[in-house]
This record gives structure tokens, C-alpha cells and sequence, in this order.
């Protein structure tokens, strides 16, 4: 894989995080903006090159994001559903699935399942506080089908090649990530998701601030690349371990 030094991420995750590694971030959950006073402008600043004076491109941009947030709509009500059979009857949760089409199905067992399990080691919290970015990278992985028939991966790819970055990658959230691609992954993408810097009590303007700190986020910048030319055959689990290691 080749490493790109400023691409735009696709950032199916916490947008805090991923803004404190990259310089160009287009945000699909706007629920993680909604606490700062202007989403809309933190949106083009983030992007950062995305062309907003043309009528024409935002209004396109802004359909494909809606078009992704219309479909979460309908799979939040999916696994709602079978959450609540899930807790009464397996047979009845069995018989829902098997009736949903093969996408929905798999993004929807996906999430449940990492629900259910979550529960049970006492994380409610945490779970309820990311699931709506984990149900996202689900239906992401599973190519789920907006109401027009497109995928969300299709609609992604669309919503990169309008900011006109010739390069853009995915930024999933790690409970999304799967086992069995642990290795060949841009170690770049992983960092954001190792919570180095806390930023949950973190408002935008502090993040905002920090990224105008040149020296600070060139360090950043600089541990992105100095993990990807390094440990980039590592699996994800060593690399977790070594940096809480180092830490």
C-alpha cells in the first residue's frame, strides 16, 4: 500500500480523532458536529479543498450524504427490532433476519451481535455512545443498499471524488475492523482508534486550535508515517499492544 501524506479520509468513525491525524476529513456522521456552533462551515474547513462556492457540487455532496444518513435511518430501525427479539426469543430473531435481504441481514447480525456481546461485559456506555458509527461501518463493510438501490460504499466513493482528492481512504471504526484482515492494513488508519489523545471531553475549538498548531500536528503527522514505514506487516494487535507499550 502505498502512503499518502495528505489524503482525504472517509470518516466513518470519531471525527476527533480522525481530525488530529489528517488534514482532510469529510465527516459522515454530523452528529459528532452538531456541538459546534456552525457544522455546515466546520464540514468545508475539515474537508479542506472541497469546492463549496459551486451551487452545483454541494448540492450533490449533501444528497449523497443524506442519501447514506436516509439509509442509516433504516437500519437503526432494523437492528431496534431485532434487539428487542433478540431478548425475547432467538427463534423469532432467526425468522426476522432470515427475511431481511442478504446486506441488511449480514450489517444487521453484525451489529447485533457485537451489541449483545457488549452488554454482557458490562460496556452499555460505550456502546450506546458509538453505535450509531458502528452500525455505519457494518453496512459499510457489507455494501448495504440505500432506498435508490446504491451502496454505501458506492456513495462514499462518490462523496471523495467530489471533494477532488485523487486519493481518499475509509476510516472505520475498530470494532468494525475484521479479524481476518489484520494484516496489509495502513497502520495510519488504526491510530485514531487508539484513543492516544482523549478527546471525549475535548470541545471542537480546542481541536480546531490544536490543528493550527503547526509543530503539534506535524508530530502526529510524522508517528503516522513512522508506524506505516515500519510495522506496516504487523497485525493490528501487536501494534495496539506496542504502542500502549511504549505509552
Amino acid at each position: 500500500m502505498t502512503y499518502q501524506k495528505e489524503p482525504h479520509v472517509i470518516c466513518l468513525g470519531d471525527i476527533k480523532q480522525a481530525v488530529l491525524y489528517f488534514d482532510k476529513v469529510i465527516p459522515v456522521n454530523h452528529i459528532q458536529l452538531q456541538e459546534h456552533s456552525n457544522p455546515a462551515q466546520l464540514t468545508r474547513d475539515l474537508i479542506d479543498g472541497f469546492g463549496s462556492s459551486n451551487i452545483a457540487i454541494n448540492n450533490a455532496f449533501l444528497g449523497k450524504l443524506k442519501e447514506i444518513q436516509s439509509a442509516m435511518i433504516v437500519m437503526c430501525d432494523i437492528t431496534k427490532k431485532l434487539l428487542g427479539l433478540k431478548r425475547n426469543s432467538n427463534d423469532a430473531y432467526n425468522k426476522e433476519l432470515s427475511q431481511l435481504p442478504l446486506d441488511k441481514r449480514k450489517a444487521a447480525s453484525n451489529f447485533v451481535d457485537y451489541f449483545v456481546s457488549e452488554i454482557n461485559n458490562e460496556s452499555k456506555d460505550t456502546i450506546i455512545k458509538e453505535s450509531f458509527n458502528i452500525l455505519l461501518g457494518f453496512s459499510y463493510m457489507e455494501d448495504v443498499k440505500t432506498n435508490n438501490g446504491i451502496t454505501i460504499s458506492t456513495l462514499l466513493n462518490q462523496l471523495g471524488s467530489l471533494t477532488g482528492s485523487k486519493y481518499f481512504s475509509v476510516l472505520l471504526p475498530e470494532k468494525c475492523l475484521l479479524n481476518d484482515d489484520e494484516k496489509n492494513c495502513d497502520f495510519s488508519l488504526i491510530l485514531p482508534n487508539l484513543n492516544l489523545i482523549d478527546t471525549s471531553e475535548t470541545s471542537w475549538k480546542q481541536i480546531l486550535e490544536f490543528r493550527k498548531d503547526n509543530d503539534a500536528s506535524k508530530k502526529l503527522r510524522n508517528l503516522r508515517l513512522f508506524f506505516h514505514d515500519n510495522y506496516k506487516e504487523k497485525d493490528r494487535q501487536y501494534m495496539t499492544l506496542l504502542i500502549y507499550y511504549l505509552l
